[in-house]
C-alpha cells in the first residue's frame, strides 16, 4: 500500500543526510564542530499544533494521493490535457474523465472522489503527457510501487485510491490486522503493518504519526491527541529490544526520549567559502511579499526558497542550509557572515519558523562556519519528546508552479519515534522516493573524560522495490588525545536483485601521531543465484609507513574462488611491496609486485601475460622459467591484498548505503501471526 504526499519544495533546504555522514570516517574530517555549538543552538521547546489528520486505515491494496489543498489544473503542452499541479502525482484530466499514473498503468475515473478502474484505452495525448512530465520532471509517475498495488496492478485490477486535499495519514494493513502481544505489558500491536499501531486492554487504538500519539475506541475513529506524558505507564514498559521498542522515544520520561531530545540541540555544521559559494533567487513571476505575522517581516511567497524582507536593503535567503544576504531580492546575494536577529523571532505557526534552525557560527577570513539544528527539516522538541513537523497548516503557492508549505506532518511515512528521522517517503530535499525511514539517535558529551561523540541504529523500509535493512552506527572523540574512533554494521536486503548484504567496519584516528587503522567485514548472499561470497580486509598507516590486507572467497554455480593479498609501503626507503595469491576453479595464482606465479604438477612457474591479455583484464596463460621458492610465496602471500580493493572497502566502510547505517529499524519488521489480545483472549475486529 502506498501513499503519496504532498510536494514539498520548503521544508527545509539543506542536505539532510549531512546529519548522517557524521558517523563516515571521511566526514570527520569535513565536519566541523563549534566548542559552544550546543549552547547557541535553538533549544527551546515548541509549542507545536496536534490536531489530529484524517486516519485512514486501509485493509486492501490502497494509493492515498495528497493534493495541497483545492485542485488546481493547468494546461499541459499536450493538446487537451490539463495536469493538477499542486500534488506531487502525475494526475491529469482529459476531456470528462481524470487520469492517474502508478505502477507502469493508467487509471482512470470520471471526478477525483469517484471510483478508479484500469484505463483500457488510454488517448494519444494522454500518453504525451505522461513524456512531458517525465521528461522535465514536472510529477512523479510512481512506475514503482509496493508490492501489494504492483500485484494487484498485473493482475489486471486497479487499487482503491483515495484523494485527499487535507492533512492525512494512510495506514496500511495487509489483510485483516494481526495483533501480537507485546512481553511485560497488557499492550498488543498490530503486526501485519509497518505502522506502529497497538490496541490496549480495553481495546483502544494508539498509533504514532509523526511523534504523536492518537487514540480512538476503533480503527475508524474518531481520533484524539494523547500527550506523551499521558500515555498508559505500559508504553513506558515496552523492551527496548522488541519490535516496537524504537517507540519508546517517543514516550516521555523514557532514556529514549530524553536522550533524543537531547542530540536534537546539536548542530550540524560546515565551513563554507564565500568567494566559492553561489546562490540565485527564483521566483514565480515578480516577487510577491507576504508579512510574517507577529514580525516586522516578510517574505516572498513565490520564491523557490525563503526570502525573507528585514527593511527595503536588506534581504536574507536560505539556501542548503547556508544563509546568503542581498541588498535586493534579485541580488547579487553572497554567504551572510551575520543574521538580523529579528529573523530569529519568527513564530512556530508561520510557514518560515524552519530557518530559525540555521545560524551562522563564525567568521575567519574568507571561510564562513554555518549550521542547523534538525529544526531545519522539521523536527522539534515539545519538551518531553520530538515530533516531526510543527502542525501548524498553512496555505501554498500554486502559480505557473506550485511552492507547497513544510508538512504540518511526515507524509507519506511512518515516523516510529526516532530522534533523525532522514528523507524517506517523505524528502524535504525534493529527491521523492518510496522509503520508509526510522531509527533513534544519541550523543554524548563528557567534559571529564574528553569523549563527545553519537550513536544510532535503525532501518528502513522501501515500498516500491521491497528494500529492507537495518543497522548501527557510532562514533566517538577525545577532545584530550585527538583518538576519534567509529564503526558501523548493518543488513541489508533487495528483492529484484536478490542480494542480502552484511557488512561491518570500525575505524580510528589520532591527529596528532598520524596513526589510522581501519577493518571491515562483508557477507553477501544472492538468493536468486545461491552465490555466496565473503570480504575482509584491514589497512593501518603511521609515522613509519602504510600497510593493509584483505582476502575473499565465493562460491556458487558458477564456480568457486578464494584469494588473499596485501600490500606495504616502508616510508624511509619508499619501498612498496605488494602480492597475494587466488585460487579459481583448480587453478592456483600467485603473484608479488607485478609478477605471476601458477602453481603446476611441477611446483610454481612464472607466466606471462600477452599485451591483448594485459589490456582486456584477462587470466595468464602459458608459463616460463622455473619453480618459485614456496617459502617465499607462502610470506607474499601473508603480506598481500589488492590495492584496488582496499581502496573500494575504505570507500565502502565510510558510506551509509554499504553496510554501514543503511536506513532505520522498523521497515524490515516480519509479520508474526495472528496471535489473540493478551487481555481479551482474541483479536479485535475492525469496526
Amino acid at each position: 500500500m502506498t501513499n503519496i504526499p504532498n510536494r514539498n519544495r520548503r521544508a527545509g533546504y539543506g542536505k539532510a543526510a549531512a546529519l548522517w555522514l557524521l558517523f563516515a570516517g571521511a566526514s570527520l574530517v569535513a565536519m566541523e564542530y563549534p566548542a559552544d555549538a550546543a549552547t547557541t543552538a535553538t533549544t527551546a521547546t515548541i509549542a507545536v499544533d496536534n490536531t489530529p489528520p484524517a486516519i485512514v486505515f486501509a485493509f486492501e491494496p490502497t494509493v492515498m494521493v495528497h493534493i495541497d489543498g483545492k485542485p488546481v489544473l493547468r494546461d499541459m503542452k499536450s493538446a487537451g490535457v490539463r495536469r493538477v499541479v499542486n500534488t506531487r502525482a502525475l494526475l491529469v484530466r482529459a476531456g470528462n474523465l481524470y487520469y492517474l499514473r502508478i505502477g507502469g498503468r493508467w487509471l482512470t475515473a470520471t471526478a477525483l472522489n469517484a471510483r478508479w478502474t484500469l484505463a483500457r484505452d488510454v488517448p494519444a495525448n494522454v500518453t504525451w503527457a505522461l513524456n512531458e512530465a517525465t521528461s522535465y520532471k514536472l510529477a512523479d509517475p510512481m512506475d514503482k510501487t509496493a508490492d501489494d498495488v504492483a500485484a494487484l496492478l498485473r493482475a489486471g485490477r486497479a487499487p482503491v485510491i483515495v484523494v485527499r486535499s487535507d492533512a492525512a495519514e494512510l495506514i496500511a494493513i495487509s489483510g485483516e490486522p494481526q495483533f501480537a502481544p507485546i512481553a511485560g505489558t497488557t499492550l498488543a500491536y498490530v503486526a501485519n503493518t509497518r505502522a506502529d499501531v497497538f490496541v490496549t486492554a480495553n481495546t483502544n487504538w494508539y498509533v504514532l504519526l509523526s511523534g504523536r500519539w492518537f487514540v480512538a475506541p476503533s480503527a475508524t475513529g474518531p481520533w484524539t491527541y494523547v500527550a506523551p506524558d499521558k500515555l498508559p505507564a505500559d508504553f513506558a514498559r515496552i523492551p527496548a529490544d522488541s519490535p516496537k521498542g524504537v517507540v519508546l522515544a517517543s514516550v516521555a520520561g523514557t532514556p529514549q526520549a530524553k536522550a533524543a531530545i537531547a542530540s536534537n540541540s546539536i548542530p550540524q555544521t560546515a565551513t563554507v567559502n564565500r568567494r566559492q559559494a553561489s546562490f540565485t533567487a527564483t521566483y514565480d513571476g515578480t516577487p510577491e511579499f507576504r508579512v510574517v505575522t507577529g514580525t516586522s517581516l516578510s517574505y516572498a511567497r513565490n520564491a523557490a526558497v525563503p526570502v525573507i524582507r528585514v527593511d527595503a536593503s536588506h534581504y536574507y535567503a536560505v539556501s542548503n542550509g547556508v544563509w546568503f544576504a542581498a541588498s535586493s531580492p534579485h541580488g547579487p546575494w553572497v554567504v551572510a557572515t551575520s543574521v538580523a536577529p529579528a529573523i530569529y523571532t519568527i513564530p512556530v505557526s508561520s510557514p518560515l519558523h524552519y530557518v530559525t534552525y540555521v545560524r551562522v557560527y563564525g567568521v575567519s577570513g574568507d571561510s564562513v562556519q554555518v549550521g542547523y539544528t534538525p529544526g531545519y527539516y522539521g523536527i522539534v522538541s515539545t519538551g518531553t519528546v520530538l515530533v516531526y513537523g510543527t502542525g501548524y497548516r498553512c496555505t501554498a503557492w500554486v502559480g505557473s508552479v506550485w511552492y507547497g508549505c513544510p508538512a504540518a506532518y511526515a507524509p507519506a511515512a511512518y515516523w516510529y519515534g526516532g530522534a533523525y528521522p532522514v528523507a524517506g517517503a517523505w524528502n524535504v530535499y525534493g529527491q521523492w522516493s518510496n522509503a520508509v525511514v526510522s531509527g533513534t539517535a544519541a550523543a554524548w558529551a563528557n567534559p571529564w573524560t574528553g569523549n563527545y561523540g553519537r550513536a544510532v541504529e535503525g532501518g528502513y523500509y522501501n515500498q516500491a522495490t521491497g528494500g529492507r535493512g537495518v543497522g548501527q552506527a557510532a562514533v566517538n572523540t577525545n577532545a584530550y588525545t585527538g583518538t576519534t574512533t567509529a564503526a558501523a554494521r548493518g543488513v541489508r536486503y533487495n528483492p529484484e536483485t536478490g542480494r542480502v548484504v552484511a557488512n561491518e567496519g570500525v575505524a580510528a584516528y589520532n591527529p596528532y601521531t598520524g596513526q589510522a587503522g581501519a577493518a571491515n567485514h562483508r557477507e553477501v548472499y544472492n538468493s536468486n543465484t545461491g552465490r555466496q561470497t565473503s570480504m575482509a580486509g584491514a589497512a593501518g598507516t603511521g609515522p613509519e609507513g602504510a600497510g593493509a590486507v584483505g582476502g575473499f572467497s565465493t562460491t556458487g554455480s558458477g564456480g568457486n574462488a578464494a584469494g588473499v593479498g596485501g600490500v606495504t609501503y616502508d616510508r624511509d626507503s619508499g619501498t612498496v611491496n605488494a602480492g597475494g595469491a587466488v585460487k579459481v576453479g583448480d587453478d592456483v595464482y600467485a603473484g608479488k609486485n607485478g609478477d605471476v606465479y601458477q602453481k603446476t604438477d611441477g611446483g610454481w612457474e612464472q607466466v606471462e601475460r600477452s599485451t591483448a591479455q594485459r589490456q582486456n583484464g584477462q587470466r595468464p596463460s602459458g608459463t616460463t622459467t622455473g619453480p618459485v621458492d614456496r617459502e617465499q610465496v607462502a610470506h607474499d602471500r601473508g603480506t598481500g591484498s589488492n590495492a584496488a580493493s582496499t581502496s573500494r572497502q575504505r570507500r565502502e566502510r565510510g558510506s551509509i548505503g554499504n553496510g554501514g547505517f543503511t536506513g532505520a529499524k522498523s521497515g524490515s519488521r516480519p509479520a508474526i501471526g495472528s496471535g489473540g489480545h493478551p487481555a481479551k483472549g482474541g483479536r479485535p475486529r475492525k469496526r
